[in-house]
């Protein structure tokens, strides 16, 4: 049952965005602007130079911040008529994303501690004899290994939901 935690968190976090968006654009009267969430992993909006590049990336494609609402999500307008320019810009940005990877850390860096104590459990039960692996003074050692294997797994999988 515990796996389904981070799919109930990212759920909820689209329907708190859809709601946000659907009030924006009900705002917008004369229907100017389109708006999108832009999310980052683990921080992607904390450190201000990193942040001002990222705004900087979204401004080539005539999008503005309308509101941060954390250090990993914020939401951008433009005017609809920059539609038209999408495809002469040439930029290799896509003015639709709505995911960043953080260039402090990725999904794959976020992964190498949980493949440690996962290797670290394999050479663990590989190495110790039979006999003594059924000893019970082991086996809390072995429950936290595994505990904290599936723990930094449903960290990463609810990090690559947002």
């Amino acid at each position: 049952m515990g796996w389904m935690i981070p799919v109930m968190v990212a759920s909820a976090q689209k329907q708190q965005d859809e709601r946000l968006l659907a009030e924006l654009i009900g705002i917008d009267t004369e229907d100017r602007y389109e708006f999108k969430v832009l999310r980052g992993h683990l921080g992607s909006f904390r450190r201000p130079e990193r942040f001002q590049a990222i705004l900087e990336e979204e401004r080539c494609a005539q999008w503005e911040m309308v509101i941060k609402q954390d250090n990993e999500s914020i939401v951008l307008r433009r005017p609809r008529r920059s539609q038209v320019y999408d495809t002469l810009s040439g930029s290799e940005i896509d003015p639709y994303r709505t995911q960043i990877d953080s260039s402090l850390v990725t999904p794959k860096v976020s992964a190498f501690p949980g493949l440690l104590v996962l290797g670290g459990l394999v050479a663990f039960l590989a190495t110790s004899k039979a006999e003594v692996a059924v000893d019970g003074a082991r086996w809390p050692r072995i429950a936290v290994a595994i505990v904290t294997g599936i723990l930094m797994f449903l960290m990463l999988a609810l990090k690559r939901n947002r």
